[in-house]
C-alpha cells in the first residue's frame, strides 16, 4: 500500500473501511499511519479513497520506506484569507438630499456584503428543495462541516472545514447533494452557507365518520 500524502484529504475513509484496523489518522497533526504487520493488502482502503491517493503496489520502488509501521505527514491546508473589514469612511458634511429613486430589487443570488467568500471551486451543492433533513450528511461528514436544524429546516456547511471528499453526497438518500468542480453563475460562495428548506406539507387526517343514532326497535 502506497500513499501519495500530498493528495491526502485526511477524511478518514481509509481508516474506517480497513477491515484489519491497520490505518490510523490524526487530523490535528496531519499524520497518516499504517501498520504493515496488520495490513493484508486487500485494497479496500484504496477503493474507498475519494482523493485516489492510495494505490496497491506489487513491488517496492527504489528508495521507498519499508518500515513495518509507517507514518507520513501531510501539509497543512492553506485556507483563503478572510477579507479585512473596510475602514469606516469619514463623515462628509451634509449636502442637499438627492431626489428619491425607486428601490431596485436585489437578486436572491447576490451575496451579502462583507461576508467571507470561499475561493475553492471544489465544493458541495445542495438542492435544498429536495432535502429531507434526515441528518445522514451531518453524521457521515468526517470533518463535521455540516449541521442541520430540523425544527427551523436549516442546512449549514462550513466550507473552511469541508475537504470535498464526497462522503455526504454518497450517503444522501434524496440525492440532493452533488460535488461540483466549478462555481455556477450567481452561486452563493459564502464561507459558511446556510440554506432554508420549506416546511413539509402534511396530508390532512380523515375525520372519522359520524355515527347516526339508530332507531330503537
Amino acid at each position: 500500500m502506497k500513499n501519495d500524502i500530498e493528495k491526502c484529504l485526511f477524511c478518514g475513509r481509509c481508516e474506517h473501511s480497513c477491515p484489519m484496523q491497520a490505518i490510523t489518522i490524526d487530523r490535528k497533526t496531519r499524520k497518516w499511519t499504517i501498520d504493515r504487520e496488520k495490513c493484508v493488502a486487500c485494497g479496500v482502503c484504496a477503493e474507498n479513497c475519494p482523493a485516489k491517493c492510495l494505490a496497491m503496489k506489487e513491488e517496492w520502488e527504489e528508495g521507498e520506506d519499508k518500515a513495518l509501521v509507517l507514518t507520513l505527514t501531510g501539509k497543512t491546508p492553506v485556507r483563503p484569507a478572510r477579507p479585512a473589514a473596510k475602514p469606516a469612511e469619514a463623515v462628509k458634511p451634509a449636502a442637499e438630499p438627492p431626489k428619491a429613486e425607486p428601490a431596485k430589487a436585489v437578486p436572491a443570488t447576490e451575496p451579502a456584503k462583507d461576508v467571507p467568500q470561499s475561493e475553492n471551486p471544489h465544493h458541495v451543492k445542495n438542492d435544498i428543495e429536495k432535502c429531507l433533513f434526515c441528518g445522514r450528511c451531518e453524521h457521515s461528514c468526517p470533518m463535521q462541516a455540516i449541521t442541520i436544524d430540523r425544527k427551523t429546516r436549516k442546512w449549514t456547511i462550513d466550507r473552511e472545514k469541508c475537504v470535498a471528499c464526497g462522503v455526504c453526497a454518497e450517503n444522501c438518500p434524496a440525492k440532493c447533494l452533488a460535488m461540483k468542480e466549478e462555481w455556477e453563475e450567481g452561486e452563493d460562495k459564502a464561507l459558511v452557507l446556510t440554506l432554508t428548506g420549506k416546511a413539509p406539507v402534511r396530508p390532512a387526517r380523515p375525520r372519522p365518520p359520524v355515527k347516526k343514532d339508530e332507531p330503537h326497535a
